[in-house]
């Protein structure tokens, strides 16, 4: 398997890729690591017994819009 970084040179830039859920207990899942069990067990047990998807409206096709393009693009989304 490749590294993140070899197939998409802004990996590193993904700051905004950890997930945080509220609840009891509460969850921190960083999307640019691989899937821990704890998270695939903590998904399992709210539901997601199968595949799901997250959804975004920034940088469509790994393009790097404005901050402003991102902002339009993420209120038509919503």
């Amino acid at each position: 398997m490749k590294n993140p970084e070899e197939i998409d040179p802004d990996w590193s830039r993904y700051a905004e890729t950890v997930l945080l859920f509220s609840g009891a207990p509460s969850m921190e899942v960083d999307l640019r690591e691989p899937l821990s069990e704890d998270a695939r067990e903590y998904f399992r047990n709210r539901g997601f017994r199968q595949n799901f998807a997250i959804l975004t409206a920034h940088d469509p096709f790994g393009r790097d819009l404005s901050a402003e393009e991102n902002r339009e693009r993420q209120a038509r989304l919503e």
